[in-house]
């Protein structure tokens, strides 16, 4: 493989990120957990909202995990955001508040994987480090018609990269997967097209195989209970899937929903009226795929329910909810006003 030509390629061809022009430490951690599982074009005004509201990592560390919560809201795979927190707690207790430079001691940390303490290693101290994602495995899969992992992977991309800017070379690779060897590959644009097995024998739908999984689909009600100044939210704790975040009281259901009176009868509180239903939501977590059925009723009075708290309807929109329940929110929010406005 020529990587000569791969890096000239790049220095034509990078995109501005936020995080490559000031590749501190701190930036490259932050960024790399934010582009698992995320596009780059996607990442960059969350980043920018992070930076400037925790500037170190120390200031990280320090803050309460409400505010990283919501600092996250909309970026999904909160679980990301948890593990940052941790890690920069780590780094401050463990490591005097810098991020070490060695991949043994990367590894201890919440939150960074093998691919993570590389590119660490290779963007913020220019070492000559490994870091294997999936756009690398794409365009060495291809290349070498080889089904491999990325752990793999590995020690074939660290005797590729070169003794004088190593760390170029291996944003190179990352960014020709990105770019140019998609999942639909735009060949006639790669600068290893002359040398790519999978191009040469049309193979390049099968490297690396297709990821056949699909998401398990979910029906849930949602009830959006509200006073004439509060509604009921449930704060979701420990390891569980959207732990940390806000949500409404739900209950699974079937792909139509339970419907408005049915569900009033399901949740058995005489004291509980119908406001009206909402538009179904759909939104995806992990590996699932969730719709969901919102109904919002009113109640007289507040009560106690399982995890559950009355929050102030005015300030709302300052905790943070989980995607498909932030959605609800404000459907509700805005149904509320125009039933009151009336």
């Amino acid at each position: 493989m020529d990587i000569h030509a791969v890096t000239e390629w790049f220095a034509a061809h990078k995109r501005n990120f936020p995080w490559r022009e000031r590749p501190s430490p701190y930036a490259v951690l932050v960024s790399e957990i934010m582009l698992q599982q995320t596009q780059a074009s996607r990442v960059i005004p969350f980043f920018n909202r992070w930076i400037n509201e925790f500037p170190s990592l120390q200031i990280l560390a320090e803050a309460p995990e409400k505010s990283v919560m919501k600092a996250w809201e909309g970026l999904g795979y909160y679980s990301r955001a948890r593990a940052l927190h941790r890690g920069a707690k780590i780094i401050v207790e463990r490591f005097n508040g810098k991020i070490p430079d060695t991949r043994k001691e990367l590894l201890t940390i919440s939150g960074i994987g093998p691919y993570t303490a590389g590119a660490i290693l290779a963007f913020a101290f220019r070492k000559k480090a490994a870091a294997v994602d999936a756009n690398v495995v794409r365009v060495l899969a291809r290349c070498t018609e080889t089904h491999k992992s990325a752990r793999m992977f590995e020690p074939i991309v660290e005797n590729l990269l070169p003794s004088c800017k190593p760390w170029a070379a291996m944003e190179a690779l990352i960014e020709l997967g990105a770019l140019t060897c998609k999942k639909k590959p735009l060949c006639e644009q790669c600068p290893l097209a002359n040398d790519c097995l999978a191009r040469k024998n049309g193979t390049t739908a099968l490297f690396p195989p297709p990821n056949l999984q699909q998401k398990t689909p979910l029906w849930r009600d949602v009830a959006v209970i509200v006073t004439t100044d509060t509604v009921l939210v449930c704060h979701r704790t420990g390891k569980r899937i959207m732990s940390g975040l806000c949500e409404f009281p739900f209950f699974e259901s079937s792909p139509s929903g339970r419907g408005e009176g049915a569900f009033l009868d399901h949740l058995n509180r005489s004291d509980l009226s119908i406001i009206g239903s909402l538009h179904p939501i759909t939104h995806s977590f992990t590996r699932y795929r969730a719709t969901l059925y919102p109904v919002l009723f009113s109640s007289l009075r507040e009560f106690s329910w399982p995890e559950g708290r009355w929050l102030p309807m005015k300030g709302l929109k300052e905790f943070a909810f989980s995607s498909g329940h932030k959605q609800v929110m404000e459907k509700a929010l805005l149904l509320l006003k125009r039933n009151r406005g009336r």
